[in-house]
C-alpha cells in the first residue's frame, strides 16, 4: 500500500512538472535520426524531401531557444537534417485588473506567448 501511495504521489509530481510536447504531423516515414538539425528561416535553394510540420507553443515568459530547442530535438529524431521555421508567437495585451480582496489595482505587463511552426526536412548531400 505504501508503495502504491509513493508511486501516485511521483507520478502526480512529476505530472505536473510535464512540458508541452511537440505537436507532429508526419508526411512521410521516418528516417534515422540525426545528430544535428540546421534552422533555416526560408525554402532552400536545393532539393530537400519533408518529413514533418511540427509545431509547438510555450506559456508567457518560456524562452524562444527553449521551444526552437525542443522543435530541433523532434526533427532530429525523425531524421531530419533541417527544419524550415516560421515564427506565430502573439503578444498578450497589457490589462488592469481590479482586486476585491485587497481593493487594489494589478497592472499585468504585455506578455509574449512564443509559438513557433516548422517543416522538418531531409537535404541530400550535393552530389560529388
Amino acid at each position: 500500500m505504501k508503495k502504491l501511495l509513493v508511486a501516485g504521489t511521483l507520478a502526480l509530481l512529476l505530472g505536473g512538472c510535464a512540458s508541452p510536447e511537440v505537436q507532429v504531423q508526419l508526411l512521410r516515414s521516418p528516417m534515422v535520426a540525426k545528430p544535428f538539425v540546421e534552422v533555416l528561416r526560408q525554402i532552400p535553394d536545393r532539393p530537400y524531401i519533408s518529413i514533418a510540420k511540427l509545431s509547438l507553443s510555450g506559456t508567457a515568459g518560456t524562452a524562444p531557444a527553449q521551444i526552437i530547442a525542443k522543435i530541433e530535438q523532434k526533427a532530429a529524431a525523425l531524421g531530419a537534417n533541417a527544419i524550415i521555421l516560421h515564427n506565430t508567437s502573439r503578444t498578450e495585451a497589457p490589462n488592469l485588473n481590479f482586486n476585491p480582496s485587497g481593493g487594489n489595482y494589478q497592472i499585468r505587463t504585455a506578455e509574449v506567448i512564443p509559438s513557433y511552426n516548422a517543416e522538418a526536412i531531409y537535404i541530400p548531400p550535393a552530389p560529388r
